[in-house]
């Protein structure tokens, strides 16, 4: 299961192997499946923007069960009807945990294409047959463009710019060319890795890649890194001639299929690999330019460094495992415990003995899961808000020094305070996820302590570690 959530989570970048494979399997519960995954986490991560929708949060809901998990939808997942209820009573207001019954079924169904995926792989791979290749790459050069994979667009540039002036000096002919060339392979990576629901953006994407690159001035031209015999096969594979104004070198109206950018990419690449990086490793000055690029490099990891630490002060509730934060399977299975009265008993008290106020945060959480009980019950405005005001005077502003009972940053508290009649149903989320972060550490641990005491001894075993502790 942990092999295919990374899976899932590095599809994207891996061309969506996985879900084509399960659209390509012919079994619409798969493809749907896998496609409501993705969309479920769109749905989590907007608990987590920097500024909170709930507007965003009920539309994404609401097309989640309209299109999944009704009965009839149009990407039916075939969740049980019990399920389906369960999901529509708590529809309004949504909360983080709304779909975790249709996530533990999807990640259970998807385990059967993906086994039959990693088989299917096995089997071809035994085919391959292996040959020795010696390529001899200058490594500071394959790390540049290493960091051009995986940096975003802005720090791409940056990294661009700075293998300009590197690599080739003054040559203001040589430096345009190799410009276009790592813009034209920038620009192709970064429309490869759009979801492709994102239709509109992929569209936009190929018409500036056309405008830029598909001309007399790059690639249709003298200056273009494929031969005449290359051109006319990207002619071919973006929709034949009749589709390519030829002599013009322009691509007319029709949108460039997949196959051609890829080879467009390719031939830039190559002319980057063969031509740009020779010159650069015959000149002179080589050694000088390799410290360059090593101050150069540590400078942008200073720069990345001092962002991440802005990012994390400004975002200090977020400050929590990513394990969960995407609602993985042993987050559902932490909730659930949480929600079972003899299992959240046993982990009260193991978190006693682990630091202040982690069991009150175990009280915090269970009091919020009632809040919220009551706001999907739609009772009395009165009555909502006396349970807000119970929880803010029991943990958050208590009249027991000190004030605040639980473990979240002051800050957060006073902005439960300011505002706690303006958040609605969501006045305790930043809290919540915060406290269920530090709780989560911790869940680890208490199942290997408990995998290795008998059941009913779990709260006296417990109970003599505290004695002993106290004394």
């Amino acid at each position: 299961m942990e092999r295919l959530l990374q899976a899932l989570y590095h599809d994207p970048r891996a061309g969506y192997f996985f879900t084509n494979f399960c659209i390509c399997s012919g079994n619409k519960v798969w493809k749907n499946g896998v496609h409501f995954w993705f969309d479920l986490q769109e749905y989590h991560r907007l608990f987590y923007q920097e500024t909170f929708s709930p507007f965003k949060l009920g539309r994404q809901s609401q097309f989640l069960y309209s299109t999944y998990i009704q009965f009839g939808g149009p990407m039916d997942i075939a969740v049980d009807l019990d399920s389906q209820y369960t999901m529509y009573q708590k529809l309004d207001p949504p909360f983080e945990d709304l779909f975790d019954i249709a996530e533990e079924y999807i990640l259970t169904m998807l385990l059967i294409p993906w086994m039959q995926m990693l088989e299917s792989d096995k089997t071809n791979f035994k085919k391959v047959e292996l040959m020795e290749e010696t390529r001899y790459l200058d490594s500071v050069y394959y790390r540049k463009l290493q960091a051009l994979r995986q940096k975003n667009t802005s720090l791409q540039k940056q990294v661009s710019n700075l293998i300009f002036v590197i690599l080739i000096g003054n040559n203001g002919c040589l430096i345009e060319m190799l410009i276009m060339d790592l813009r034209c392979w920038m620009d192709i990576e970064q429309y490869r890795r759009m979801p492709h629901k994102d239709k509109t953006k992929r569209e936009d994407k190929v018409k500036e890649i056309k405008n830029k690159y598909m001309n007399k001035k790059y690639f249709f031209g003298p200056n273009s890194p494929a031969s005449l015999d290359q051109q006319q096969q990207v002619k071919h594979l973006a929709g034949g001639a009749g589709k390519i104004a030829v002599g013009a070198g322009k691509i007319i109206k029709e949108k460039m299929s997949a196959p051609a950018l890829v080879a467009v990419q390719k031939h830039a690449q190559n002319r980057i690999e063969k031509k740009w990086l020779p010159q650069y490793l015959a000149t002179p000055n080589f050694s000088e330019r390799q410290k360059n690029k090593v101050r150069v490099e540590n400078k942008i990891d200073l720069q990345d460094c001092l962002k991440l630490i802005i990012k994390k002060k400004k975002e200090a509730w977020k400050d929590v495992d990513s394990n969960w934060i995407s609602s993985s399977k042993e987050a559902i299975a932490f909730r659930k415990a949480l929600s079972n009265k003899a299992t959240c008993q046993q982990f009260q008290h193991f978190v006693s003995l682990k630091g202040d106020y982690l069991e009150n945060g175990v009280l915090f959480w269970l009091e919020v899961q009632k809040y919220k009980d009551l706001c999907h019950s739609h009772c009395d405005d009165a009555v909502i808000q006396n349970k807000i005001t119970t929880i803010v005077n029991c943990f958050i502003n208590s009249s027991i020094p000190p004030a605040l009972q639980i473990d979240i940053p002051p800050e957060q508290a006073e902005r439960i305070l300011l505002k706690r009649r303006e958040l609605g149903p969501y006045v305790f989320q930043e809290a919540e996820t915060t406290v269920f972060g530090v709780l989560f550490k911790l869940w680890g641990d208490f199942c290997n302590f408990k995998s290795n005491v008998e059941e009913q001894k779990v709260l006296s075993t417990l109970e003599k570690k505290k004695v002993k502790n106290f004394k």
